[in-house]
């Protein structure tokens, strides 16, 4: 940008001014130091260069009457003195400021002997000022900070490379010094009239266009007519169709065991097993379920043991009666679990029973629950290692060969069956070589003890650092890369629709050993080690096809939203009801009070109250006692709101409308708010022990 400038406008009456002429530059200061100021540095300076027009003398040789007005012949002197100024100084030119510029203008004229013809000096002689700055160039004609000048003459903004006067708009152009062809009154004018015939053209080439474009605009507007009506269509044909299926979806979770366990198993798989679930989502329906109920049962059992809370007794105490309530689901005359034993046994027997799975497969997978049961676990040898795993990984292949394979035969199962059981191997001995310091402090030990005396290591120092402990990881790594070869073999036996995501989780998992090696080994102080967001994203993207990725998004995000508004949706369900039959509907503004407890009140109550009764298990006691206490807690509320809010409506404070809201009044309050008060304290007591 220019610079900007001081202004000073003065008058002194008749006294002439002597020492003169028509411009007059004052520069007899520090001329460089002034302009780098102004121009480089942007500061304030003190020796300022100035400008000094004085029009009389040259006026009155030009023209002799010109100062002379209608009414008086008296002469007057004039002078206007400009001062540049840095464009960045803008709201700096406060009144005090220019007081002082002036001051130092008139003292400089003085020392260079420029006075008045009586010998008075200028300040002295002065009858009238009037000055114009940069604040004032902003907020009378909203120039940028203050600038008076516009752009600067640089080589960049010259000639060709000045703003143009076209916009991005068709029917705007630009005028002014700030654009072609460039600063001063008459380049603006030349400006303003370029600009109009620019404008002129253009509006009249958008008339033309804007003819031979109507025809098209309704063809156009014709087609998208149809094509929004069949949008809007299809839009609520999807949303009347995905709110039915939900609806039958809340039955089931309001009123079936069945379909509350199945949820359950859903929701334990959604949430703790991501790649597992990512996986199972290019599943067919069945198969789908049954992978979230099996994958519950492992990650129940597990749970029991994988607690320091209580102590080994009662952590072995609680795996033992979910083993016996699952055994008696097992065995029961119909093959059904008790949901009141657990939530997720109606689902895992169920699935059990569909896939023929033998019992000796869940009797190898507790006893090795078990044995995390004792307070402690140490393995003596690697076959002490492998036995543990028989149980807890190695089974995992035995009940996922069938679920993943459900469509070969039972030769190319039972070929695949040892690489699935390496590969859960593999799995499960990249955990343990993680998770060492959360196995000690369960009390557990699945490195084998024999390998780390081969290296001189004691795993309860958790000293990473101790000599030879990267070869005793290295030693592990080894171990289960053998694994990872076998189950690679496997993996290419899987069905083509689950095949790749399998091979992710394997490479997922074993890409672990290189974040190991990259802490250095140190399993102990870095955390759960795992592979990045980012790691996984590449991994999955080189190996899984595009189309399967994006059903995995769809499911993933299917089942985020369920998450997101299935746990209030009664109470949602409730309020589009009252929303429907109230507001939404045409005779909305005849809605009673009656009718709105009839569509509201009423079936929180009830929807409640049987929550509650489902949590308690039917027990006849709860339902007691919670009769016992809302008839207390509603007496209490009669009692005491009743003369108050007679009161409040007796002094005006508020009312209940028309009497054809209302049913019947008694006093000054309607029967129906008589019936809120037992009822708002029936609906919180009954929400309070559903939760309890």
């Amino acid at each position: 940008m220019s610079p900007s400038c001081l202004l000073f406008y003065l008058g002194f009456g008749t006294d002439r001014v002597q020492g003169l002429l028509h411009h007059t530059f004052f520069f007899d200061q520090d001329l460089d130091s002034h302009l780098r100021d102004v121009f480089v540095d942007h500061v304030p300076t003190k020796d300022f260069t100035f400008y000094v027009t004085w029009t009389t003398e040259t006026e009155e040789k030009q023209h002799p009457t010109s100062l002379l007005s209608s009414k008086t012949t008296t002469k007057g002197e004039s002078l206007f003195v400009l001062v540049p100024v840095s464009y960045k100084l803008d709201g700096t030119d406060t009144e005090d400021i220019r007081r002082q510029v002036l001051d130092k203008i008139l003292n400089r004229m003085k020392q260079r002997g420029i006075t008045m013809e009586s010998g008075k000096s200028l300040k002295e002689s002065m009858t009238w000022q009037k000055t114009y700055g940069p604040s004032d160039f902003a907020k009378d004609f909203n120039a940028f900070r203050g600038n008076a000048f516009g752009l600067a003459n640089t080589l960049s903004q010259s000639l060709v490379l000045k703003p143009s006067i076209d916009s991005l708009s068709e029917n705007l152009v630009f005028a002014g010094h700030l654009t072609n062809p460039g600063p001063g009154v008459p380049p603006a004018m030349v400006s303003g009239i370029v600009a109009a015939r620019r404008l002129h053209e253009r509006l009249q080439n958008m008339a033309i266009e804007n003819e031979n474009e109507n025809e098209d605009e309704t063809k156009s507007s014709l087609v998208a007519t149809f094509t929004w009506a069949v949008l809007s269509f299809m839009f609520y044909i999807i949303l009347y169709l995905f709110l039915l299926v939900h609806a039958f979806l809340l039955l089931g979770l309001l009123f079936s065991r069945r379909v509350q366990s199945w949820a359950k198993c859903i929701e334990l798989l959604y949430v703790h097993g991501r790649t597992y679930f990512a996986a199972s989502t290019l599943m067919n329906r069945r198969r789908f379920l049954d992978t979230a109920a099996m994958y519950s049962l492992f990650r129940v059992a597990d749970d029991y043991v994988d607690t320091t809370e209580g102590t080994p007794e009662t952590r072995r105490e609680d795996l033992n009666r979910f083993i016996h309530n699952f055994w008696k689901g097992w065995e029961s005359k119909h093959k059904t679990g008790s949901y009141s034993d657990h939530p997720v046994l109606p689902a895992v027997i169920e699935a059990s029973h569909r896939n023929g799975y033998p019992r000796e497969l869940f009797e190898r997978f507790f006893k090795s629950m078990l044995m995390d049961a004792n307070a402690t676990n140490v393995c003596a040898t690697f076959e002490d290692t492998l036995k543990y795993m028989e149980g807890s990984a190695a089974v995992i292949g035995d009940f996922m060969v069938p679920l993943l394979m459900n469509a070969c035969t039972e030769e190319e199962r039972a070929v695949a069956l040892p690489h699935a059981r390496d590969l859960g191997n593999a799995f499960q001995l990249t955990n343990m070589i993680r998770d060492v310091g959360e196995d000690l402090d369960l009390g557990r030990q699945y490195v084998p003890q024999s390998l780390c005396n081969k290296f001189g290591i004691q795993l309860n120092d958790r000293n990473c650092k101790q000599p030879n402990f990267n070869l005793l990881m290295e030693e592990l790594f080894t171990r289960a890369d053998d694994m990872y070869v076998s189950a690679d073999i496997g993996i290419g036996m899987l069905p083509k629709e689950v095949r790749e995501v399998i091979r992710v989780a394997r490479v997922l998992y074993h890409q672990i050993h290189e974040e190991i090696r990259r802490v250095r080994y140190d399993i102990f102080n870095s955390g759960r080690i795992r592979v990045k967001f980012q790691q996984k994203v590449a991994i999955a993207t080189k190996i899984v096809p595009p189309l399967e990725i994006v059903r995995i998004v769809l499911v993933e995000a299917y089942f985020l939203q369920l998450r997101i508004w299935l746990p209030y949706a009664a109470p949602l369900f409730l309020l589009f009801v009252t929303w429907w039959a109230t507001i939404a509907s045409p005779g909305h503004v005849h809605c009673t009070y009656a009718f709105f407890h009839l569509i509201w009140t009423i079936p929180s109550v009830l929807l409640l109250l049987l929550a509650g009764w489902r949590r308690s298990s039917h027990d006849v006691s709860y339902l007691k006692e919670v009769g016992q206490w809302t008839a207390i807690l509603a007496t209490v509320a009669f009692v005491w709101t009743t003369p108050w809010d007679n009161y409040l409506v007796k002094s005006g404070v508020w009312g209940y409308g028309n009497n054809d809201r209302v049913l019947y009044v008694i006093g000054f309050v309607p029967v129906e708010e008589y019936c809120f008060f037992i009822c708002k304290w029936s609906t919180m007591y009954a929400g309070m022990m559903s939760y309890v």
